[in-house]
């Protein structure tokens, strides 16, 4: 229902800017939601009405200026009867004087001219009213009044300018225009809870209110009251309503419109300052007169969405209508944007502001529509393309307005075809492609899923990447003048087209080539070079050069090479050079292919130097045989190729034997030579002494094979007539074959001689040492022994007794028959091997000996040695040892080592304490004393056992010359040893006492330092830490007066008044006490004493300053002993200073008295 805001209201009223009377009308539920007021408030809202309007009226009677002073309005019904404060208000609304009226009014007569006058002056203000005269106002016609006011807020503050659209309407499309995420229907519940009312301010200006989403919808008061105050504030909005108002349900249509009124003004300059950022080149000061010729919005709507109305520049302003209608028709189209007047109106320049400002604030939160027409593609990748080549289009979006770009691009196959999609500038997208094989390939392009114009576009790929040349990279680039050449070319897959070629020589007209096409798509082109040169072949499909099939020729006349230096008849050896030279008379020799041939094998040879037009080359062989050697261009020899190249090859000389290191003077000693792979030739011999002087030696070599073949084995015979050692070398073609040369000793074992057991008594006994001596001929020959047994083999220890004797000794440990050889270089001496027999082990003679026999501390392994006088017993089982408790038969855990000297090692650990029985037996039988009887006790445990005692007080003092004490408490840590040791400085070690008390397992210990510095105080129980070992222990130097320094003025007669001082260093001293005592006369003067520096506390500075003449003695004590120099005797002179105690005299005699410490 209205709300007599338009012509749909009835009753008797002024007459408003839409031509309708006013009165007050009742708001219906849909206004105030889906509660309606209760009975008692039903009538409610009318005083909304009235405290709004109140409110209103007297706000605008201050006037921009504040300066009003007079009355204000408390009701209408009396305080408008004399006109005086409608008179004001009328002023303060045109900002016009009205002259002629009574300004105190005391009778009717005069009160009922001023409302006319009043009334009068609206007339002429253009503000049309019907049914209300000055005798309404006088008489308080509230309904009448109302209506007044209403007609008077629309003209001056709404500035509604008497358009068919009602107030209302205009109000709410400007707030769903500045709220468009609101939704906002009503201008009553709509508001109730603040929330929109804050978000207006929010959007008016950011960041003066709080986020809408921190507030709580339930909170209707208090959103209200924030929103009421904040707009106060800030927006200058002046609160015309209150918060209880707002969020009641008896607020009104008209109410909010006269309160949302004050915000057009600000949201205008907020409106106005956006507006100028998007078009700074356009001048726009206002939402009516600067708008009417519609290039500001044309410019606008460009600036906000770029490509809508491209050429707004080119806009006439004497074409107001026409340029609106254009804008109007853009938006509608474009933008989805309804204008909310008319071309008309616009350009008249007097419309409503709220309109404009509606209509504008429409450009700055709308979005474009999705156009496909809009778009445009164009670019070279849309006309044709090749194979391999990338090309690309543009994809012009700018005026397609918001959507999605789609596009798929296939092959005529239907194979996808790839491409690279990216913005190229703003609205224009690039696509990049490489087509990869011929044939037609389609693009779809689709705009928000619909096609663009033209779409699907069908481009042409020619594939000039097709055509090739078969075997293309096995096709000589280099061939003979006059010589046919031919290739086939494919031309399957690059579609309907004709080939051609021609050959190019530099300077001259192309020569064209023969093409000959054949039905499977495959050519041949043929052509002959005439003359030497670089000629180029090109190849052209439908007339378009394909450089990437450009062949580069080179041409050549196989009659300009020649080779003029073969290698010389003879034979070579591997990796010897054999070198040639080749000439060229107008040709690089660098276009020559040469290459040695070893049967199936190649081997390319390059030129080592070349000479203007000559060239040397050489090249190794590395296998035995005949090389091959040709020397061609393309594929014709040079003349004098090819040529043959013996080769030997000396390091396949094989040693089937091995040369022996050692030789025997006048034996002969032969070995085989294998020499199939290396070729004919002779083996030759050489021995030379260290002095490099050939020696004589006696040598054959026999060829194993026939003759005539090449490269037989031979077997070399040497016999040595000559002792020495010497260098053996043999030779084949002058080189020596592999692993020489050899070095050998020529020796003479049968001058060697045996003397001792072994000849003298070839009997021995197991255990029992066997020992012999070899007198040699040539000390630099060590000769070597073995002994063997049955089983057993023996190691012998030889050792010399002079320069040609060597004295043998080893033990049997088996019975029965042994063999001991003995060799000299390798050769068996006279007599060698030896035999001897060796009888069995005697148990009696066995013994067993240590601590571990007589007691043993369990947990810890115990040790004694059994003695057999023969080892490897242990390996046959002939010495057996065993470990068992005496009461409970546990047997103990036990290891025996062979020492390989005919002694044992053996350890065993005992668990539980008690008697134990050790049983040691040889060959089966008890040795002496088996079976030992022992005792185990309970083993040692250091973790039990503790220490205390000062020193182990992390801050105390130990100086040298003090010994230090502590207890060591081992009641609890089992059997074993107290070990203290306490290490200093350079490995110092400080003196250790330690005294068993009378409390059993109980130690003092002192420890007695010989040198200051940090020690470290081992405390171990049976050779492990006991808890709190180690420890460290700081020991400083003792005290010594002597090296203290005292000096400093304070130490030197002074004057009475004036304050000295004195040093004091003890850095060398030691650990002391520093005491300094003060004689003289009594409170005279007292000593301040301070260290120089924190850091160095060692030197200190003592002042004083002396107030009462005499003598003094000033001693300086370092632990109650003088300092050198102390006591220092001072004579202060002077006169005492006042303020000082004079009651103490000063003694008559010398003698002085103490009287500062």
């Amino acid at each position: 229902p209205s709300l007599g805001l338009g012509a749909g209201a009835r009753g008797l009223g002024a007459r408003g800017g839409e031509g309708g009377p006013y009165a007050f009308i009742k708001p219906s539920s849909a206004d105030v939601g889906a509660h309606p007021l209760p009975s008692d408030r039903k009538d409610e809202w009318k005083d909304v009405q009235h405290t709004t309007f109140v409110n209103w009226f007297n706000d605008r009677l201050k006037g921009t200026k504040g300066n009003y002073k007079g009355p204000f309005v408390k009701d209408f019904k009396y305080d408008l009867h004399d006109g005086v404060l409608l008179i004001h208000l009328l002023e303060q609304l045109t900002e016009k004087k009205i002259r002629g009226y009574e300004r105190t009014p005391q009778i009717t007569a005069h009160k009922m001219v001023n409302l006319d006058i009043a009334l009068e002056f609206l007339k002429k203000e253009g503000v049309k009213f019907v049914a209300i005269g000055s005798q309404n106002i006088y008489q308080g016609d509230l309904t009448l009044i109302m209506g007044l006011i209403w007609t008077l807020i629309q003209k001056y503050q709404i500035r509604m300018r008497g358009t068919r659209v009602s107030t209302k309407k205009v109000m709410i499309d400007w707030l769903r225009a500045m709220l468009p995420d609101w939704q906002i229907s009503n201008l009553t519940t709509d508001w109730n809870d603040g929330r929109c009312l804050i978000a207006l301010i929010n959007e008016i200006h950011p960041g003066i209110a709080p986020r809408v989403t921190e507030l709580d919808p339930t909170k209707l008061r208090n959103n209200c009251t924030i929103g009421l105050r904040v707009a106060s504030n800030y927006l200058r909005v002046p609160q015309i309503i209150s918060p209880d108002t707002l969020c009641s349900r008896a607020i009104d249509d008209i109410s909010m419109m006269t309160y949302l009124s004050y915000f057009a003004r600000p949201a205008s300059l907020a409106l106005l300052k956006w507006v100028k950022s998007k078009i700074p080149h356009v001048r726009v000061t206002n939402f009516s007169s600067d708008w009417s010729t519609g290039v500001a919005i044309a410019a606008l709507m460009e600036a906000c969405f770029p490509g809508t109305i491209p050429h707004w520049r080119d806009l006439s302003k004497d074409e107001s209508i026409s340029n609106l209608k254009e804008v109007f028709s853009a938006a509608q189209r474009k933008l989805d944007i309804e204008p909310n007047l008319t071309p008309k109106e616009l350009a008249s320049g007097e419309v409503e502001e709220l309109k404009v400002m509606t209509y504008v604030l429409r450009f700055r939160y709308g979005q474009l529509k999705s156009r496909p027409n809009e778009v445009t593609v164009s670019g070279p990748g849309l006309k044709k393309a090749a194979v391999g080549t990338q090309t690309y289009f543009e994809v012009d979006t700018k005026a397609a307005g918001p959507g999605r770009l789609f596009i798929d691009a296939f092959h005529e196959n239907g194979r996808k075809l790839q491409f690279s999609l990216r913005e190229s500038k703003q609205g224009v997208l690039m696509v990049t492609y490489t087509p990869d094989e011929s044939g037609l390939v389609h693009f779809d392009v689709l705009w928000s899923d619909v096609p663009i114009p033209n779409s699907p576009y069908a481009v042409w790929v020619l594939d000039t990447s097709a055509v090739r040349i078969l075997d293309f990279e096995h096709h000589p680039r280099m061939i003979h003048v006059n010589t046919p050449v031919e290739f086939k070319v494919s031309t399957k897959s690059a579609g309907e087209g004709t080939l051609t070629a021609s050959l190019e020589y530099p300077a001259f007209e192309p020569i064209k080539a023969t093409v000959v096409t054949g039905r499977d798509s495959t050519a041949i082109v043929r052509f002959t070079a005439p003359k030497q040169g670089n000629p180029v072949l090109r190849l052209f499909w439908c007339e378009e050069e394909l450089p990437h099939l450009a062949i580069h020729y080179t041409v050549v006349d196989i009659k300009t090479f020649k080779v003029t230096a073969i290698p010389e008849k003879r034979l070579y050896h591997t990796f010897e050079h054999a070198n040639f030279t080749v000439e060229s008379k107008n040709l690089s020799v660098e276009l020559l292919q040469m290459t040695a041939i070893y049967g199936d094998i190649q081997i390319p040879i390059a030129f080592s130097s070349i000479e203007g037009k000559r060239g040397h080359a050489s090249f190794i062989p590395t296998l035995q045989g005949r090389y091959r050697v040709e020397i061609a261009c393309i594929d014709k020899l040079v003349e004098g190729s090819p040529f043959v190249v013996e080769v030997a090859d000396p390091s396949k000389c094989r040693l089937l034997e091995r040369v022996p290191q050692y030789l025997q003077l006048n034996e002969p000693h032969e070995f085989l030579v294998d020499m199939k792979e290396a070729g004919s030739g002779e083996l030759k011999f050489e021995v030379v002494d260290h002095s490099h002087d050939t020696v004589p030696f006696r040598s054959e070599v026999e060829i194993i094979g026939p003759k005539t073949s090449v490269g037989n084995s031979q077997r070399v015979t040497i016999t040595p007539l000559i002792l020495g050692n010497y260098l053996l070398t043999i030779k084949f073609h002058g080189i020596n074959i592999l692993a020489c040369p050899f070095r050998v000793t020529v020796c003479d074992p049968k001058r060697c001689r045996v003397t001792g057991d072994l000849v003298e008594h070839p009997t021995g006994m197991v255990a029992v040492p066997v020992r012999f001596q070899i007198v040699v001929p040539d000390e630099t020959i060590k000769p070597e022994v073995k002994a063997t047994g049955t089983t057993a083999k023996y190691t012998a220890e030889i050792r010399t007794t002079d320069s040609l004797t060597y004295a043998v000794q080893f033990t049997p440990w088996e019975m029965g028959a042994h063999k001991v050889s003995i060799t000299y270089g390798t050769f068996h001496i006279p007599s060698s091997p030896f035999s001897m027999q060796v009888t069995g082990l005697d148990s009696m003679l066995c013994s067993a000996t240590g601590e571990g026999l007589q007691r043993s501390l369990t947990g810890i392994p115990s040790q004694f040695v059994v003695v057999a006088k023969q080892s490897g017993l242990l390996r046959d089982g002939s010495l057996q040892i065993g470990v068992e408790g005496v009461v409970n038969g546990v047997e103990c855990r036990v290891r025996a080592r062979d020492n390989e000297n005919g002694s044992y090692n053996v350890a065993y650990l005992t668990q539980i304490p008690g008697a134990y029985f050790v049983t040691i037996k040889a060959a089966g039988k008890h040795i002496p004393g088996s079976p030992f009887k022992l005792h185990a006790l309970p083993g040692p445990e250091p973790q039990n056992c503790k220490m205390y005692g000062p020193v182990l007080d992390p801050n105390a003092i130990t100086t040298i010359g003090n010994p230090m004490d502590f207890t060591v408490d081992a009641s609890r840590g089992g059997t074993g040893d107290l070990l203290v040791k306490a290490v200093g400085p350079g490995g110092t070690q400080a003196r250790v006492y330690i005294a068993k008390t009378e409390t059993k397992g109980v130690f003092d210990v002192k420890l007695d330092p010989v040198r200051h510095g940090k020690y470290r105080i081992s405390v171990k129980w049976y050779r492990q830490h006991i808890p709190g070992s180690p420890f460290l222990l700081k020991v400083w130097p003792g005290a010594d007066a002597s090296k203290c320094k005292a000096y400093g003025p304070g130490l030197e007669d002074g004057l009475v008044g004036r304050p000295s001082s004195f040093t004091i260093e003890t850095r060398d001293a030691g650990a002391g006490t520093l005491k300094v005592h003060l004689r003289g006369v009594k409170n005279a003067f007292k000593v301040d004493i301070k260290p120089v520096d924190q850091r160095d506390v060692r030197t200190l500075v003592a002042r004083y300053d002396p107030r009462k003449p005499g003598e003094y003695l000033i001693s300086i004590f370092w632990t109650d002993c003088h300092v050198p120099g102390s006591p220092f005797k001072v004579v202060i002179s002077g006169d005492a200073v006042a303020g000082m105690d004079d009651n103490f005299a000063t003694p008559r005699h010398p003698g002085l008295e103490p009287i500062s410490e």
